[in-house]
């Protein structure tokens, strides 16, 4: 092995040295995005009771389902039924219910939403205001 290619090879800046360095300036300015930009996953909801184009009976209950654990009182302030419509809600698991006080009007669509800001246990926060609406079905007559 020639001693001058080997001395040649440890000198700083060669091809390999320059790579890592991108790399690594990469990887950096990567993370101060990041940071600076913050979390925009935010916590995540996995999906709506009842589902798009399904009904509920007059006395349905309706929920959205979050992929975390929550805290309760951050999402039942900015959960509303729209409508004078007034209820109560109760949790199951990682699913917010709301049940009505009164039966909904039948043959009706109402819209229900849940406004930016609820908070996981964790502290993520819901990014987007997430709605849906449901038609109430006619009772069904049994003979």
């Amino acid at each position: 092995m020639d001693r001058s290619n080997f001395l040649d090879e440890m000198k700083p800046g060669n091809r390999f040295d320059r790579i890592v360095w991108v790399f690594l300036l990469c990887v950096f300015s990567a993370t101060i995005v990041i940071l600076w930009r913050g979390d925009r996953t935010g916590a995540q909801v996995l999906a709506t009771i009842p589902r798009k184009g399904d009904e509920v009976s007059a006395w349905g209950r309706i929920g959205i389902t979050f992929k975390q654990a929550m805290q309760s009182g951050t999402v039942e302030e900015r959960f509303s039924v729209e409508g004078d419509v007034s209820g109560y809600t109760t949790w199951q698991d990682n699913t917010l219910y709301f049940i009505p006080e009164l039966p909904y009007e039948y043959n009706r669509v109402y819209r229900a939403r849940l406004l930016p800001g609820a908070l996981s246990v964790e502290g993520r926060r819901v990014i987007d205001e997430v709605s849906f609406e449901f038609r109430v079905r006619s009772p069904a007559v049994i003979y």
